[in-house]
C-alpha cells in the first residue's frame, strides 16, 4: 500500500450534511477500508456514526445502499473497532454489493495531535493492510482515511 501511487485517500470525518456525499466517494473510488482515526465528540451534535446501525442494519444514502453486516468492539485488538459493510448503487442491476471494513482506532484522544500509543497505529496499519490483501490490486480500490474535522 505504501508502494502504491495514490493508494490513500485523507479527508475528514463526513457531516450531517455531507454523508450521502462521503457514501458516493466511498462507492466511486471502490474503497474496500475506511480507517477512522478518531472519537466521536459526545459534546458536539454534528459527531455521530454516519453509517447503519445494529437496530436499523441497513441504510440508504442518496444513490447509494449500505448494511452493516457486524460489528467487533475491540475483539481482533483492543485498540480498534471494526465494522463490516456491504456497499451497492440502488439503480445498479447488480445485485451482489461490495463488500469494506471500517477500522476504528479507539485510542487517539480527539485532543491529542498525536497519538499516544505509535505501537496501536502500526497494529491498525497492519490489520488494514492484511484486509487489503485479500484483493486482487484491481479490485482493491482506494483506503479512505479520516479524522474529526476542525
Amino acid at each position: 500500500s505504501f508502494k502504491v501511487h495514490d493508494f490513500y485517500v485523507a479527508t475528514q470525518m463526513p457531516l450531517p450534511q455531507t454523508v450521502v456525499d462521503f457514501w458516493r466517494l466511498v462507492y466511486k473510488l471502490k474503497t474496500r477500508s475506511i480507517i477512522m482515526l478518531n472519537q466521536f465528540d459526545n459534546t458536539d451534535p454534528t459527531s455521530k456514526p454516519y453509517w447503519p446501525s445494529k437496530d436499523q442494519p441497513k441504510q440508504i444514502y442518496g444513490p447509494i445502499e449500505v448494511t452493516l453486516i457486524k460489528t467487533n468492539n475491540g475483539n481482533t485488538i483492543d485498540c480498534l473497532c471494526t465494522r463490516d459493510f456491504v456497499i451497492k448503487a440502488r439503480n445498479s442491476k447488480k445485485t451482489e454489493g461490495r463488500t469494506l471494513t471500517l477500522f476504528q482506532l479507539l485510542t487517539w484522544p480527539n485532543s491529542e495531535k498525536v497519538p499516544p500509543n505509535k505501537e496501536d497505529i502500526l497494529k491498525l496499519i497492519d490489520l488494514t493492510e492484511q484486509w487489503q490483501g485479500q484483493f486482487r490490486s484491481n479490485r482493491a480500490g482506494k483506503t479512505i482515511v479520516h479524522c474529526m474535522y476542525v
